[in-house]
């Protein structure tokens, strides 16, 4: 009787580099690295949330829920920019892709970010909207703040003028 092998996450991450990014789809150096930063960056995010080691990460540890909190932390804690944070999504999604070839046990909860994008309009609909949020979130505090700052010149003007107003009176001809 043969040993059926299950997968691993760290069997599937060591996979992902070296037989498809590397023989599969002969990624550069540089995507090497990315991905690598990329995946590193999720897998301490997801670690930290769980209060565990890295390595003690498992598959169902990557889900849709986790996935767009770590996208939503890239733009609010690091402060990535929207296209910096979806080139870290691309990332994700090509391992994803791979995951659902490689883990048909779990291929349900690899869907949405490794799938076809045409079987799962309304997951990806779902992602849009929370992303969009995201950004709309994040404008409206930028705009929060330059409102402080306009009405803190604004009130420094007002002191200003009444300084002016007090110097001008004193140095007035009697």
């Amino acid at each position: 009787m043969t040993k059926l092998r299950t997968a691993t996450l760290l069997s599937l991450v060591e996979a992902y580099f070296r037989s498809y990014l590397v023989q599969a789809r002969g990624a550069s150096a540089h995507t090497l690295r990315a991905y690598r930063d990329t995946l590193r960056l999720l897998f301490k995010f997801l670690a930290e949330h769980r209060d565990c080691q890295v390595a003690s990460l498992i598959l169902d540890d990557l889900h849709v829920d986790a996935i767009l909190a770590f996208l939503s932390h890239l733009e609010t804690k690091r402060a990535n920019s929207v296209a910096s944070r979806n080139i870290r999504l691309a990332a994700i999604r090509s391992f994803f892709r791979h995951l659902v070839e490689h883990d048909l046990t779990r291929a349900g909860q690899y869907q949405l970010f490794g799938g076809s994008t045409e079987l799962h309009r309304p997951q990806l609909r779902q992602l849009q909207l929370h992303l969009l949020d995201q950004h709309i979130a994040g404008v409206q505090l930028r705009r929060q703040a330059l409102h402080q700052i306009l009405s803190s010149t604004q009130q420094l003007l007002q002191v200003l003028d009444i300084v002016r107003e007090r110097v001008c009176a004193r140095h007035a001809p009697i």
